[in-house]
């Protein structure tokens, strides 16, 4: 068994709540809940502020889960000091994206797998997503289903 880290996106968390929702996949949410509660999935203070702008029963089940939202203390700072210092990274404006450098400082930060559904930009011009600022600071990402493959999860109907 693994013992990787993750942070998770809240696009991620929005998505999963959508098409694999809790009360349908309640092993699913289980052990994502196991994992929070080993500290092992955790996700940046941005994006629970993020959460707070949707859902109310996501942003009701992840206020619930006891570390889970990392605040942005000394150590994470300086992680985004790093991001904000890649080439070409520009800072989101609004509240739109407003997570995602505090996503990969963390990732970086905690030496976790940041999971994300973002796909990099590529050589299109306009802001770095996600994986692109990953790839800069050689962080690991992935999609949410590559979270099922990393922990060797399997689920089946009852």
């Amino acid at each position: 068994m693994t013992t990787a880290r993750y942070v998770i996106d809240a696009n991620s968390l929005i998505q999963a709540w959508a098409v694999y929702p809790e009360n349908h996949f309640p092993d699913l949410w289980a052990q994502l809940e196991r994992l929070i509660a080993k500290k092992r999935l955790q996700s940046p203070a941005a994006v629970r502020d993020e959460l707070d702008a949707g859902s109310d029963q996501l942003k009701k089940w992840a206020r619930q889960q006891k570390d889970f939202f990392v605040e942005h203390d000394e150590a994470v700072q300086k992680a985004l000091r790093t991001v904000m210092a890649i080439p070409g990274f520009v800072q989101p404006a609004g509240r739109r994206n407003y997570a995602d450098p505090w996503l990969v400082a963390l990732g970086k930060h905690l030496g976790a797998v940041v999971i994300t559904e973002e796909k990099g930009k590529g050589h299109t011009h306009g802001a770095l997503k996600v994986p692109d600022m990953c790839r800069a600071l050689q962080v690991h990402h992935s999609r949410f289903q590559g979270l099922f493959a990393s922990e060797n999860w399997t689920f089946k109907l009852r």
